[in-house]
């Protein structure tokens, strides 16, 4: 089952001023988080045993 990524108002208004290439670029790494989480290679966080 996909995760559903969100953006806050800020982090939305600040993605809509960049070029729409790298809008682009952002918004296929957001889905890809959504469709798997923990992709290969992804490393725990350091200092957090609940994450």
């Amino acid at each position: 089952m996909p995760c559903v990524v969100v953006f806050k108002p800020a982090a939305d208004k600040t993605l809509r001023k960049l070029p729409v290439s790298v809008q682009r670029r952002i918004v296929a790494a957001a889905d890809d988080l959504a469709d798997d989480p923990r992709p290969a290679g992804s490393l725990k966080l350091q200092g957090a045993e609940d994450l």
